[in-house]
């Protein structure tokens, strides 16, 4: 689940944070962590669209700046958001586009991830959240394919008996060290 928050209460512990949340009753709040930096108070954004692409890949329509988008994901600091004026087509132009900075990912709720989302974002945007490492996951799956396939275009090429150049004569160590050069009518085996 993402949503936008627009409004930040800090707690102290995590007994603090389960009392907080049981009074709280704005639902759009998010909880930080006493001392953590919020460069400006949160507002409201207009969440568009959200599309979940895979289990490592969301993007969010964002309309609005100066919000905390709230990601409902264990934290982990592998996770990026990307800005884009349009949705991006794949990985490549993802990682290509406008990162927010990791100062800007933040712990919320004691568990989850949140993106202050301030200049990034002018009126209206495309927020691409990422996992990186399936990024090399990705580039790992497709070399893979690239040399499996490599392998059977050879292996193929090999079973049709296509000529193999290989040298007309043989050195002196492989015709008995005599001196003189092997002539065979055989190709090596």
């Amino acid at each position: 689940m993402i949503y936008s928050a627009d409004k930040a209460v800090e707690y102290s512990s995590m007994h603090d944070l389960f009392s907080k949340m049981e009074r709280e009753q704005d639902k759009s709040a998010f909880f930080a962590q006493n001392g953590t930096a919020l460069p400006f108070t949160p507002q409201q954004c207009t969440l568009d669209y959200i599309e979940k692409r895979s289990p490592a890949e969301t993007h969010i329509g964002v309309s609005g700046s100066n919000c905390a988008l709230v990601y409902l994901q264990s934290f982990d600091a592998n996770w990026r958001a990307y800005v884009s004026q349009k949705k991006p087509a794949n990985m490549l132009e993802i990682i290509t586009s406008a990162p927010i900075s990791e100062e800007n990912h933040i712990m919320a709720n004691g568990f989850a991830n949140a993106w202050l989302i301030q200049k990034e974002c002018k009126n209206s945007c495309n927020v691409a959240l990422f996992y990186y490492p399936e990024f090399y996951y990705q580039l790992g799956l497709h070399v893979s394919l690239a040399t499996l396939l490599s392998l059977i275009a050879y292996a193929l090429w090999k079973s049709k008996g296509y000529p193999v150049s290989i040298p007309a004569a043989r050195t002196k160590q492989a015709a008995g060290g005599c001196g003189k050069v092997a002539q065979t009518d055989k190709p090596p085996p």
